[in-house]
């Protein structure tokens, strides 16, 4: 009970109040069977990255995560950045298309987290439609269709990307 309450106010913030003082974001895009992440700006190591899948019927989902060392700014879930340690992997027949609902949140070296934002329904089916944006751009949570760099120079202004300790 305790890691789905945590889960959830991790995610959706607490009900008192406290949440991000400005809005989360992290960019995705489908590359065929495969997604690309942005973080929107080039998060600083050592952190992990947490990506959860929603599930149906499974109040838990999916996660996926992975450590990494050195500076970087998106992942490809096929293609991992070099030196990068898998801490939790998907099932072998893991389809994300037929996850209701997307999350991603780095934990820190001082094991803070960043917000978590999630994207689901019709956010997802921007993702599934990638192919008809340009190849640098990703779907961003709250934002939509931008590139990287466009959202980095927002970043602190009117958002936060998601490369931000919660305590921020």
């Amino acid at each position: 009970m305790f890691g789905m309450v945590w889960w959830f106010v991790h995610n959706f913030g607490d009900p008192a109040g406290s949440g991000p003082p400005l809005p989360v974001a992290w960019g995705v895009r489908a590359n065929g069977d495969d997604l690309d992440f942005s973080f929107g700006s080039t998060c600083d190591p050592p952190f992990t990255v947490d990506v959860f899948f929603a599930s149906y019927g499974n109040l838990y989902g999916l996660n996926f995560m992975f450590s990494v060392d050195e500076p970087l700014a998106g992942f490809s879930m096929s293609a991992l950045p070099a030196g990068s340690q898998i801490v939790r992997t998907l099932p072998e027949e893991f389809d994300w298309r037929k996850s209701p609902g997307i999350w991603v949140s780095l934990q820190f070296s001082d094991s803070s987290w960043s917000w978590s934002t999630g994207i689901s329904g019709r956010d997802l089916d921007e993702v599934m439609a990638s192919d008809q944006h340009p190849s640098d751009e990703y779907y961003f949570s709250g934002i939509g269709w931008s590139t990287p760099s466009e959202v980095a120079a927002r970043d602190g202004v009117n958002l936060l990307t998601v490369c931000h300790p919660s305590s921020d």
